[in-house]
């Protein structure tokens, strides 16, 4: 568990709900133009969890993985965060 102060309370109270959502929406959607169901798919036999969170006060990322999947586990984190799928069912235009 990685974790640092701040969390959905960062955005203006305006983007709250949007802010506590924005992790989920990542999950959800997929990464490196990857559709979340496209994803599963390419990384089966694989063994790993990456879930981005936030918290009110706090944010960060909960995983797991096996030591043979570890470059992998880690390529989809770095996707997680340079580049989110923006899948349309999920961010409408």
């Amino acid at each position: 568990d990685m974790n640092a102060p701040g969390g959905a309370a960062l955005a203006p109270c305006s983007d709250l709900p949007e802010a506590t959502l924005s992790t989920s929406l990542v999950s959800l959607s997929g990464v490196g133009g990857l559709k979340a169901l496209d994803l599963q798919k390419m990384l089966a036999g694989k063994i790993l969890r990456v879930t981005p969170y936030a918290q009110l006060y706090l944010h960060g990322v909960n995983g797991s993985t096996r030591p043979e999947d570890l470059e992998t586990t880690l390529q989809v984190l770095h996707l997680g965060f340079v580049r989110p799928t923006e899948d349309d069912y999920f961010w409408p235009p």
